[in-house]
Parts: C-alpha cells; structure tokens; sequence
C-alpha cells in the first residue's frame, strides 16, 4: 500500500502553519489558570437541522460490531437498504430508494465520496475508525452541500474528555477463514497548567478468503472472491483551558477484492486506497480546516498485464464563523462558512489527461430557538463550479414539543428544502460516454415527522420515531442506451414513503431487556422521460430498491452475558422489468459474556450468521453465503 501525496503534503502544511498562527494568536493571552475538562469545540451540521431525524448509533451497538463493517451495522441498525456485490466486496446503499449517489458520507464535516463515481464503499469502513456514526434521514444539502439528497452518514472523530488512558483490541475469526482484527489507543494527557493533549491510534485489518465448502450452495452459484482490507487512524487534539483546539486527522484505508481468483483468464481485481488528511481550528466563533485527499483506483483483468490507474487529488480550506444573539425569550445562533476544493485527476479513461475543477461553497445556517423548546432552521446554500450552474439551495425546519410531561414527552418536526447533486467526474470527462455539458441534479425535499418518549415505574422505556418523506429528483443522470450509454439529463424520479422506528427497554438491576424494529416502505418510481427509450419504466419500481426493509433487535441481558437476536427482512427487488430477485428473511444469534479484572476486561463472542441456512442472493444474482460461525475475542483497558 502506497500513498504518493508530496504534492498534497505541502499544501497542507502550509495550511496548517497558517492555523498554527492563528491559534498560538489566540493563546498568546491564556493565563495559568488550571485546564478544565471540556469537549472538543467545533460546529456540528446537527445542529441546525431541525425538522430533519438523526439518529446516532449507540456506543453498545458499536462495541457490538468493533471487528465488522459499517455495511454489517448500517443495514442491520436502520431502515436503510444496502446492494451487495459478495460478501466482503463492494457496498452500496439505497438510501430512500435513490442512487448511492444520493448520500452524503462526511468526515469530520469533508464529504469523502469517491469524487470520480460519486459514492463509497461501506464494506471498506471499519466502525472503528471513528468514534461518532449518525444517520440524518432526508435532504441535507443546505446543510452539506452536494450528493445529499436522501440522507448523509455523518462519521465525527472525538478526543477524550478527561484525562486517561484507555486500549481495546480484538481479533476475530470465522467460516470460510475469515478473520478480522483490530487496535485502537485513546489517551489525554496534561501537558501544563494551560494545556493538554489528546489523540487516537487505530489500526484494523479483514481478510476474506471466502473458502466455501462448494461452487454452489441450494443451486445457485457462489463467486468465489478474496478481499483484503487495512486501516489506519490517528488523530491529535492540542486544546487550552478554554477549549480552544489545534486537531490533525489523518486516516488511510485499502480495500482489494480479487474476482474468481483460480480462473486466471475470467479473474478480476479492483483496488481502492485512499488517503485523507486534515488540520482543524476551533474556538468559541472560528472553525477553520485544511483538507488533503488522495483516491487512488487499480483495476485490471486476466494476466494483469494492462492495469487501468486512477489518481484524484482533492485539496479544501474551509471557514466557519458562528454568531451568536440571545433575546428575552429566545436565542438566534447563525453560522456563516465558505467551502473551497480544487480537484485533480489523472483517469485512463478521460479525454483529458490532467482534470482540474474548482468548487466553491457559500453557506449561511440559522438556528433560532424560541421559548418553550421551538426551534426553526432557515439554511441557505449557493455552490459555484466551473462549467455548470448549481441551483441555489435553501431549506426550511421546524420542531414542536407539543407535549413535555415527566414521564411523557411527544415531539413533532416537519422540514421542505431543496437539494443538489453535481456530476461526478466520470460524468463529465469519460472518454466517448461523458457529457461536459450535463447539468446538476436538483431536488426537492418534503419531511414531516413524530417522536416520542415514555418512561413506566421506572424501569420500562418506549421510544419511537415516525417519518413521512417524499423525494423528487429532476434532471437525473442516465447513462442512455439508446446513445451507447453516454450521460445524459433524461430523468425525473420520485420517492416517497415511511420509516416507522421503536425502541422498547426493561431494565431492573443487573436484568435488562429490549426490542428495537425499525421498517420502512419506499415506493421510488421514474415519473417523467425525456427519450422514448426510457419511458419504458415509467411508474416501475427502480432497480435493486425494495419497497419493504424490516429489521428486528432483541436483545436480553443478565449481569455479564449478552444475548442477541436480529431478523432482517428485504422485500423483491427488480433486476429489469421482468426478473427480479425473491424477498428473503435473515436471522443472526450473538452470544457475549465479559469478564473484568481490575482494570481489564475480555469479552467472548460467538455469532451464527444466517441461522436458518436461508437462500438469498446479491445483486450480480449470485448466492451469498449459506450459515456461517464467527468467534471473537476482546480485550479493553480501561
């Protein structure tokens, strides 16, 4: 694994000593009062979403799947559909029954989809590779900027709060021979009087041999692949007695995937390693980041004689001033920001050899909070790009508390917005099929939503969240057979559905038990053509989108030992407008028990994958593997 980045490096050193000043500016007058125990300052986009649902994956969940995928939680913890490549392979998700193109992954506040296809692959994300996974459910472009449309994964490094030493490592090994591994070091230390220091190392490591017993399992093929993943993580965090923080980020991934690796002329590899790093300021009105971004892509066939190679550079600076006004009865926050990216690419496949674009991002967000816990966010965004027009974004969300009771509390929100999608770079300059003139997607959001909140004798909670949406998409990009799959502007696409999430916990002493079910209905449908080739799918369902997703958690646990059991449910999904492949239901059982000495602990995990020995398959129409055994073990220090 090689990341070339001396180009990029400069860039953000020199960035960073720019931030260096500014921050030794702003200590120069600290004086030497003791350091307290403060979080990290710093602006999150969460913040003024009101109206939108974001929901945060619990740390338990997370400890759960330390030595799994983001795919394996996502598609098991939310209402989310995901496309399967294999097991192990490539990841994409179907967020609200659009494209994968249509959500937002961002890394501490930098979207990280592949800027040349314009997503990413979940099965190449270690959980442990950020402290913070949330989910927002509908359109965040105001917010976030392009790509989110249905929804973002917002993925947040966090330091530690108090000053400490804490380790936790875990190898697994399962059917197949397949094994997993991890490290991860978290520490803050105090450096003085008027400083301290803080960081994370994290290291993580999967490899899928994917030995299957047979070629075929209930009669349908098994492909035969073998992955490879590496990660690795560390972040820094210098902060004063107020707060004030100097971060540097950096995070390297690998993720290889070699196709029927025995047949040497039908084989097929593709690998993906990227390299992202960034130097981050904040304070109580300022947040200031400098960003580097290396994507590199291998693919090749048969001998591997000719491998294709694809380079794409992005470098940001990105500005962020919050304002802060506090009336008799309310509190206005407004943050103001500009985003810039310059991205370079060198793709075999382009007409031009060197690509060069820049992308501007202004942005005005608004929170106000009124008296008796009302909220309203007013977002206001206006991208400009070189060789196309952004449609200005704006977007309006609002949250009621309507019944605010001890025991009892009922909340509604409700939010309209206007969202965006520019063309990936494929789009634009692949050789014959790009079309330099293709337009931005644009969007139009509508969200209304309902949550609530019961706790009886104590011991027994019920949460639940209900979520209406509908999504229009014009000028949908459509690689048009009718013109030998060149790009085109040839499609309007409405989603519209619901998500109907419950959480139910008893809990009395060292006992406790819960369910969680989380469903959603999509209904995503082509509504208007523009050639007479696509108005052959009118009104049908899109391809690989299930109109039912169902997942079931319930989990029972007595002082030390854990017990889960997890069902998950997709309805057909249509390859064509024939073909299609068959609803399946998936069960899973995890059986943990931790035992602490002092200040260690181990925890044994056994999970039986596919119980029942179900027959589903993956979106190439090829099975997926029968039932499979995992054992874990981790160790923590804390």
């Amino acid at each position: 694994m090689v990341f070339s980045f001396s180009r990029g490096g400069r860039v953000l050193v020199l960035n960073g000593i720019f931030l260096l000043k500014v921050t030794l500016s702003c200590y120069a007058q600290v004086d030497s009062i003791p350091l307290k125990e403060v979080a990290i300052k710093g602006f999150s986009p969460v913040r003024y979403m009101a109206g939108s649902y974001v929901q945060s994956v619990d740390s338990t969940v997370k400890e759960l799947y330390a030595t799994r995928r983001l795919d394996e939680l996502l598609s098991q913890y939310t209402s989310l559909a995901f496309r399967s490549y294999g097991n192990g392979q490539l990841a994409t998700v179907a967020f609200r029954g659009l494209a994968p193109s249509h959500t937002a992954v961002v890394w501490n506040g930098i979207n990280i989809n592949l800027p040349s296809v314009g997503q990413t692959d979940f099965a190449s994300i270690s959980t442990v590779s950020t402290e913070n996974i949330k989910v927002q459910y509908g359109a965040g472009s105001s917010n976030l900027g392009s790509d989110a449309v249905a929804g973002s994964i917002l993925l947040e490094s966090m330091p530690l709060t108090k000053i400490g030493f804490q380790a936790n490592g875990a190898v697994s090994r399962g059917s197949f021979q397949n094994q997993t591994a991890h490290i991860n070091t978290r520490y803050r230390l105090k450096l003085s009087e008027k400083w301290h220091l803080a960081g994370k190392s994290s290291y993580n490591y999967a490899h899928y041999p994917n030995r299957y017993p047979s070629t075929t399992f209930q009669g349908r093929r098994l492909e035969h692949s073998i992955t490879s993943q590496l990660g690795f993580t560390q972040d820094l965090y210098l902060e004063n007695r107020k707060g004030n923080t100097l971060s540097g980020h950096v995070w390297m991934n690998q993720h290889d995937i070699t196709l029927r690796p025995n047949e040497i002329h039908a084989r097929e590899f593709t690998g993906i390693s990227s390299f992202r790093a960034m130097v981050k300021y904040g304070d109580d009105r300022w947040n200031l980041s400098s960003t580097f971004i290396r994507d590199k892509i291998l693919y090749g066939t048969g001998s591997y004689s000719q491998m294709d190679h694809s380079v794409t550079d992005r470098y940001g600076i990105k500005a962020q001033r919050e304002f802060q006004y506090r009336f008799t009865d309310s509190q206005l926050s407004l943050l103001t920001g500009i985003d810039f990216n310059q991205y370079q690419a060198k793709v075999n496949g382009y007409d031009i050899s060197n690509v060069a674009e820049n992308r501007t991002d202004l942005y005005v967000l608004t929170r106000w909070q009124l008296d008796k816990g009302l909220i309203v966010s007013g977002n206001f965004r206006q991208a400009i790009n070189e060789g196309y027009k952004v449609p200005f974004t704006p977007s309006l969300g609002v949250e009621l508390p309507a019944i605010t009771r001890t025991h009892y509390k009922l909340g509604l929100s409700g939010s309209v917005g206007k969202s965006y999608r520019v063309p990936t770079l494929n789009e634009r300059y692949w050789k014959d099929l790009g079309n330099p003139t293709i337009q931005p997607e644009s969007g139009l959001n509508l969200e209304a939503g309902l949550s609530q909140t019961a706790v009886f004798f104590k011991f027994l909670s019920f949460q639940s969240r209900y979520n209406l949406f509908r999504h229009r998409v014009d000028n949908w990009v459509y690689w048009n057979p009718s013109k030998s799959y060149r790009a085109e502007n040839l499609q309007q696409v409405l989603s519209r559905g619901i998500e109907l999430h419950h959480h139910f916990t008893y809990q009395q002493n060292v006992f406790k038990i819960g369910i969680q079910s989380l469903l959603s209905y999509t209904r995503s449908t082509q509504e208007k053509a523009y050639d007479t080739y696509s108005e052959e799918i009118l009104g049908r369902q899109l391809r690989f989108v299930p109109v039912w997703v169902s997942n079931l958690n319930a989990f029972f646990s007595y002082k030390q030992t854990h017990l889960t059991l997890q069902h998950h449910f997709e309805s057909l999904r249509y390859i064509n407008e024939i073909q299609y492949l068959p609803p399946y239901h998936l069960l899973d059982l995890l059986i943990s028990h931790q035992i602490r000495k002092g200040k260690l602990a181990f925890m044994l995990q056994t999970r039986v994958a596919n119980l029942t020995n179900q027959l589903y398959l993956n979106i190439k129409s090829n099975a997926m593997p029968g039932r499979s055994f995992h054992f874990t073990l981790h160790i923590q220090y804390n």
